[in-house]
């Protein structure tokens, strides 16, 4: 882990102990900060937590927890990854999306009145956009589920509670996020994304199944865009250290800036194995957009952020780090 000299910020951070907040608090405690993680543990392991982060077992949407955390540690600033994020299961039960995404922003939102918190950034999605193909930071959202939605609801809650309290605040739209660090529990687990359910049928020796074989793609299957989490990670950092409220954007693409499709995707783990990998072929899922990636973003560019990891690298790490738990 870097050294670096401390920072008197401390900052909260919402499901911080997920697949992804893990990640970012580990690069905010590496940059120097002080982390104060919350999770409800849903979802979030407590195996993943930094030795150097302070946890409190809490719900986001509980506004009056929320308001004594950044009181009592005299918060900076907020990083908001507390959410549900499968669109697949959005579609079959909206109301608890919008109860837990959106709830738990409004939580959020309520609870920073009358706190010591300059900076809030939020984990969105690039699910916002739709089928959309290289869209940048001004492109205009056209969400498709109820979990974009729900995203893209949490961003304007966001964004006029906290301008209204003289609050900077950017919402960062994940595109689809895969690798690992090294640390316990570090990969994705969830059998919702490409990356872990590849890696699980290869345990199990299954057959892959790719829903859209057909369809308007180089390949006929989807196009994503994946980023490595540790470059994710580094990004929020970035992002904390820069961010005012004087001409800041109000979103930003976090993104490799190409696509890459589900097939290119396979092709990586059979490299990575050395032999073919079976798969099936089924309908594409109405859920599913067939495209979508963006350009990379010139604003943080400038700010020199850069992603660092290829997706070889990611599958490497992903596929290291399930064999070990």
């Amino acid at each position: 882990m870097k050294a670096h000299m401390a920072k008197d910020e401390a900052w909260l951070i919402t499901g911080g102990l997920g697949y992804i907040g893990a990640h970012v608090a580990r690069e905010f405690i590496a940059s120097g900060y002080k982390v104060i993680i919350v999770d409800n543990l849903s979802t979030g392991l407590i195996d993943r937590l930094p030795s150097e982060a302070l946890f409190i077992e809490c719900d986001v949407r509980n506004s009056d927890a929320i308001h004594k955390i950044c009181n009592e540690f005299k918060i900076s600033g907020v990083i908001h990854l507390a959410a549900f994020k499968h669109a697949r299961e959005s579609r079959l039960n909206p109301a608890k999306y919008f109860s837990n995404n959106v709830g738990g922003t409004l939580g959020l939102a309520e609870g920073l009145l009358g706190t010591s918190v300059k900076k809030v950034i939020i984990s969105s999605s690039c699910s916002v956009y739709g089928n959309a193909m290289g869209v940048d930071d001004a492109s205009i959202p056209n969400p498709q589920s109820p979990y974009a939605l729900s995203k893209l609801y949490s961003e304007e809650i966001l964004r006029q509670s906290l301008n209204s309290i003289e609050i900077a605040f950017t919402s960062l739209r994940f595109f689809n996020v895969i690798g690992c660090d090294n640390f316990t529990r570090s990969h994705d687990q969830s059998m919702e994304c490409l990356v872990p359910v590849i890696q699980e049928k290869i345990k199990k020796t299954e057959p892959i199944e790719i829903y859209g074989v057909d369809l308007n793609t180089p390949d006929g299957t989807c196009l994503r865009d994946y980023l490595d989490v540790t470059d994710i990670a580094r990004a929020h950092v970035v992002v904390a250290n820069a961010i005012s409220g004087d001409h800041f954007p109000a979103s930003l693409n976090l993104s490799s800036g190409f696509p890459t499709s589900v097939k290119e995707i396979i092709n990586e783990f059979e490299s990575l194995l050395g032999e073919k990998i079976a798969v099936v072929q089924r309908d594409k899922n109405p859920a599913d957009p067939i495209a979508i990636w963006a350009e990379k973003s010139t604003f943080l560019a400038q700010l020199g952020w850069k992603p660092l990891h290829s997706i070889k690298d990611s599958i490497q790490s992903h596929y290291n780090a399930s064999l070990r738990y």
